[in-house]
């Protein structure tokens, strides 16, 4: 599903435009996939093991030729696109039960080799350079953070995994610089124990500046409810980023855990101590779980904004621009 902003009327959307792609699809990610200009939609469809590509019609901005379905491990959850062979095609990586990364066929532009597999299960992948050598490297949840790093060696193949330790059941990575020493950074989202207990909220790991690809124990943002998915943007208009987070609240209830109301919290990066982080602000969404949230300028007022989703809406917390650091929800009904 697809909502266009109206150009006319920044920050309004039009009805959705619906794309068939795989069943039970549970992420999405964006780039430029074949190389024209356009941005591409890439799905990891849970119930079929497969992922959709979804090529933007170059005749027709904005439309989506028909999907591409391409094998992965069992229950794809998550789907990183970038660079990761070095030939300036991108390629996908796929959080499954196996790890999945699907080259790009430089014979054939738009499409994809058989996958490779790491043979780790993951429920979250993100990609980027982690160690400055010039070699994509990936970084997984599942249970613990782990850190795969491209043997520049051996170019498409992947030294042993070094596993870190955030909060309790890590279920979505981030990467970003920051505490602005240019090195790539880790948060976290942690969900929390099976029971509702543990230590739920959101890690962060700073790189050590001294050994490249390696990171600093983690600092955990501990806020008590349940967090699925984390964000990096500034959110602020300080020029340093901060997190948004999705998740829902949690409630004590005669002694027992009851989660309820899709929650989005943002924490502002503490400028005076870079790479921490004030307490978070909550802001509350009709629903009853948030499980995804992305950061952009939806509006093109040049500050940026929160994208959020629950079971059944989707909404947009413009910033105030009035206000930096403040948001205004708008709720957007799905089609």
């Amino acid at each position: 599903m697809v909502k266009f902003q109206d150009l006319l009327n920044q920050g309004t959307f039009s009805p959705a435009v619906k794309f068939p792609v795989g069943h039970d699809p549970l992420a999405v990610a964006t780039d430029d996939i074949n190389g024209d200009g356009l941005t591409d939609l890439v799905t990891a469809n849970s119930s079929d093991d497969n992922i959709s590509v979804l090529l933007q019609d170059q005749a027709v901005p904005g439309n989506f030729l028909a999907a591409n379905n391409f094998i992965t491990g069992n229950y794809p959850n998550d789907v990183a696109i970038g660079d990761i062979d070095g030939d300036a095609l991108m390629d996908i990586a796929v959080a499954d039960s196996e790890l999945s990364i699907l080259y790009q066929d430089p014979a054939s532009i738009g499409n994809f080799l058989p996958r490779t597999s790491l043979g780790v299960g993951s429920g979250s992948v993100a990609i980027s350079d982690l160690d400055d050598d010039l070699f994509a490297d990936l970084a997984t949840t599942r249970g613990v953070v782990s850190i795969h790093l491209q043997d520049p060696a051996a170019p498409e193949n992947f030294l042993p995994a070094v596993e870190y330790t955030a909060g309790d059941q890590p279920t979505h990575v981030a990467i970003g610089d920051l505490d602005g020493d240019t090195l790539p950074d880790l948060a976290v989202a942690n969900l929390g124990e099976p029971d509702g207990g543990g230590n739920r909220g959101v890690s962060v790991l700073l790189q050590d500046p001294a050994t490249p690809g390696t990171f600093l124990s983690a600092i955990d943002y501990v806020m008590g409810d349940r967090v699925y998915e984390v964000a990096i943007g500034d959110l602020n208009d300080d020029g340093i980023p901060d997190l948004a987070v999705a998740g829902r609240k949690a409630t004590d209830v005669n002694g027992d855990l009851d989660f309820e109301d899709a929650r989005v919290y943002v924490l502002f990066q503490d400028p005076a101590t870079p790479g921490s982080f004030f307490p978070p602000v909550s802001y509350k969404l009709d629903g009853f779980s948030n499980n995804s949230v992305a950061i952009g300028d939806l509006n093109e007022d040049t500050f940026n904004d929160i994208l959020a989703a629950t079971s059944d809406k989707v909404y947009i917390l413009f910033q105030d621009s009035a206000n930096p650091g403040t948001f205004l929800r708008q709720t957007i009904h799905k089609d």
